[in-house]
């Protein structure tokens, strides 16, 4: 959803295939948006040839970033590597339900907020006085999930920094980032937790 609004080639995220990111480059601009968008072709391609689709795309971005010169990926864990990863849990906390919910949370609360302000500057004076009852509660905890939004936001940055750093080795990055993901996945837990109930 946070890259929804970006044109399609700007569609990937830091764990994106470096091969389905030059390929999309590659294509002219008439080509169908989800053609030119790593993210939705790396979605396809893994949900249509499941995990051997995701092997493949290693490999490929191996010879990419030899080719390109691009900045080595982190350490694979167990989990990640061929045949192993089905049978290892590795321990490494990543993403959890909490993400999405806060996600969720957040993206209501937002678009309720810009709901009231369209009201009031059309004039609809009574809608907006309705809908800022109606959602008093979520309201409330505005405030509390855009500061956590913002903590998230820097701490994906900071995961962008380090993914795309070309001197850091890829032990250290997989340290960060695992770091940095347990952080994202904390505060989106905490989040969750202490403002969840007008949402349910």
């Amino acid at each position: 959803m946070r890259l929804q609004n970006l044109k399609p080639e700007a569609q990937y995220s830091p764990y994106t295939s470096d091969t389905l990111k030059e390929l999309a480059q590659l294509l002219p601009e008439g080509a169908p948006d989800w053609m030119r968008s790593p993210k939705k072709l790396e979605h396809l391609l893994k949900g249509y040839f499941g995990s051997l689709g995701g092997y493949a795309l290693m490999v490929a971005d191996a010879m990419t970033r030899e080719a390109t010169d691009a900045a080595e990926p982190p350490a694979l864990r167990k989990r990640d590597m061929p045949l192993v990863g089905s049978f290892v849990q590795d321990g490494v906390a990543g993403s959890n339900r909490y993400t999405d919910e806060f996600h969720d949370m957040n993206k209501d609360v937002t678009e309720i907020a810009a709901s009231i302000k369209r009201y009031q500057e059309s004039g609809e004076m009574d809608r907006a006085k309705e809908l800022e009852l109606s959602a008093a509660e979520k309201l409330r905890h505005k405030q509390g999930l855009q500061k956590a939004s913002r903590q998230i936001s820097k701490l994906r940055k900071e995961v962008r920094r380090v993914m795309e750093d070309k001197l850091m080795s890829s032990d250290t990055k997989r340290q960060k980032v695992d770091d940095l993901n347990r952080k994202i996945s904390q505060t989106s837990t905490e989040a969750v937790k202490q403002y969840q109930h007008p949402f349910r």
